[in-house]
This record gives structure tokens, sequence and C-alpha cells, in this order.
């Protein structure tokens, strides 16, 4: 090049943003039209007036800036978004600076996960508050649904609007992602209207009637050709690092089994407080085919098999930062994930932004 050529390619450059052109090319590489996308993390713990936790937010962002340049089928973030150990006032604000961005993804559909951090109850147990002072279903429906419901497409519970969880379906690779609620439990108070620490929705997760009963009718399909992806914070059952028992978690296992084999059956509980009965019949399905299982909770990069079904869990996005109670050093080395899922190959490929070392390939 000439001078006046070099000047001009140096100031066109300056316009460009190449930032991702590196790793949207090794994306879309990768990409077939077989392919299911999705933009993913977990555990975002973000809260505003914590240096340590801000840096939450940026990644976030980024999540947000790359899907302006690769085709993406969702955008997903895990549960925890925000940390909880705050004020009610904080952590409105909080959530109002993550939603605010999420807002900004270019991609077809977006879950938000609600997580045991979520409802603010760890702050409010703390300091002897009670209900007044936390996320409650209604308000987290307010900040954290109702931001992505008027522009995404999801579909609420007509019977429970306020319940958190919600499926949304993608006719083109004939896949329905239901996005469950582990933290759908009920407030249980002390006589001085203090939490239970038993029953704080920081420390006991679990799955209401109402909500298994809606999720035996959302895996019926008179289709063929149909399948199913789930995500939630935490996963159904003990068995992903640092997973503890979930409330009526047992249920929702066995109706989606109930699912993947073409079953009926009855599922019952006692447990107090959560009491369900619920009914299923999945005999006449034309659908069932069952892909990963995607949780957060456990902080770490895992994977098992339960049952015949592949259960993902994901690092937190900030790594070993904020991970005092497993004793690792505190430093930022966590990422966001691009998740490619070919159903007919059974193949998932997750690819780690910034972190080559840490991608994986699942056979399903």
């Amino acid at each position: 090049m000439n001078t006046a050529e070099e000047y001009i390619f140096e100031q066109h450059l300056k316009n460009l943003n190449t930032k991702w052109e590196d790793f949207s090319r090794e994306i879309k590489d990768i990409q077939t039209p077989d392919t299911f996308s999705i933009l993913y993390a977990a555990d975002i713990h973000y809260i505003r007036k914590y240096a340590m936790l801000v840096p939450a937010y940026y990644k976030v962002k980024e999540m947000v800036e790359f899907s302006k340049y690769v085709g993406f089928d969702l955008f997903a973030l895990a549960g925890d978004i925000v940390d909880g150990n705050t004020t009610l006032k904080r952590q409105k604000r909080d959530l109002y600076d993550i939603m605010g961005l999420v807002r900004e993804a270019k991609t077809t559909s977006v879950v938000i996960s609600k997580g045991n951090h979520d409802d603010c109850s760890w702050y409010a147990y703390e300091n002897g508050l009670g209900i007044e002072a936390t996320i409650s279903p209604e308000l987290w429906y307010s900040y954290a649904v109702n931001p992505i419901r008027v522009q995404y497409p999801i579909n609420i519970d007509e019977n429970n609007i306020a319940g958190g969880y919600y499926y949304m379906d993608y006719p083109l690779h004939k896949i329905r992602v239901i996005n469950l609620n582990t933290n759908d439990t009920p407030y249980v108070l002390n006589d001085d209207g203090t939490f239970k620490k038993e029953y704080c929705g920081q420390w006991c997760l679990g799955l209401s009637e109402k909500q298994l009963v809606w999720l035996s009718n959302v895996l019926k399909f008179t289709d063929e050709g149909w399948s199913v992806l789930i995500m939630s914070h935490s996963f159904l059952l003990e068995g992903i690092s640092g997973n503890e028992k979930i409330l009526n978690g047992k249920l929702a296992w066995e109706i989606i089994l109930g699912y993947a084999n073409r079953k009926k059956g009855t599922v019952k509980s006692s447990e107090k407080y959560c009491e369900a009965t619920v009914s299923y019949d999945f005999t006449d399905n034309k659908s069932h085919d069952i892909l990963p299982y995607f949780c957060g909770h456990s902080h770490r990069d895992e994977q098992l098999v339960q049952d015949n079904i592949v259960v993902v869990s994901t690092k937190n996005v900030l790594g070993n930062l904020h991970r005092e109670w497993d004793k690792s050093d505190e430093k930022i080395d966590g990422s966001w994930d691009c998740i490619l899922i070919d159903k007919k190959k059974r193949y998932v490929q997750i690819k780690r932004y910034g972190i080559e070392n840490e991608n994986r390939d699942i056979h399903f």
C-alpha cells in the first residue's frame, strides 16, 4: 500500500470493531443449519456496591456485544444473576443493571433462571428481616421476567404468572426449551416474622405443585420430531458437586423420565409446606426426545449421566473469584460460553470465550 492507502486503512480500522472477529469466525465455522446455538453463562453474582463483583457486569456486557456478530437462538443466564447479600433497594438496582444489558441482546429469545441468591433472602435472614425485605415472586416477575416477556417470546403458566418458570418453542429445530424455577418454595416464618433458616430461599430449594402440574402439561407433544432442552439454576437431584436436596426435585425428575420413556403415573410428596400430588400421562406422546440438561449453582464445569440423560453444569462467570467457601485462589478466571447443539449428531460443543483449555465436547 502507498502512504495514502495506509492512512485510509488506519483511519478505517478505528471505526471497525474487530475485537470479536476471530472468535466470531471460530463459532461460525462450526455452525451448520442443524446447529441450535446458545450464548450462556451461569452464576453472575453481580452487585454494584462491591468492586470485587463489578467485573461480572462487564462479562454480561461482552456477551451482549458478541451477540451482534453471531446468530444465536437463545441468550441464557442460569441463575444467581445478582449476589443477593444486600438490601432490597440495592437488589432491585442490581437487577436493573443486568436486565438493562440483557434487553440489548441480539437473539431469538432469552432465559433468565432464578437462583438462590436472587431473592435477597440471605440478607433478610442475616439481618433478622422478613418477607418485606426480599424479592418476592411478584417482584421477580416485574424485574426479571416481564422485561424479557415484552421483547422475546416466552410462554408463561397462565395459572401462576409470577411462578418464574416458562418455555419457548423453536419450530425450525423442533426444540422446546423449558426454564424451571428451582427456587419456587413457600415463605415459612418464625412467630416474629423472620425467616426459618431451613426454609429460607438462600438455602431451601424446590418446586411447587403448580410448577409440577405445568411441567407435566408442557411435556406433551402431538407432533413428531420434537426435542426438549431443560434449564434451571440447580439440578433437580443431588449429584452435581455442592448440590443440596431440592424439595420435589425427585418428583420433577420422575415426570421428565416419564416423558422420555412414554409412561404414565402419579408423583406424590408429603414434604411439609411443599405437598404435591401430580399425575402425568405421556403414553400418546408423538415426541419423547430429551437433550442435555443445563444448570449452574455448583460453580464448576461438570457433566454426568443420570438415567441416560446428560447433565451439564457450568463454572461461575468470574471463575475462582468469590469462592471463599472452597478456599480457591481468588482471581478472575471465568468467562461465558457458546453452546452449539446438533441434535441429529447427538453432539454438543461448548466454546468458552478467552479460555480455550476449558472448551468441552459432549456426546449424548
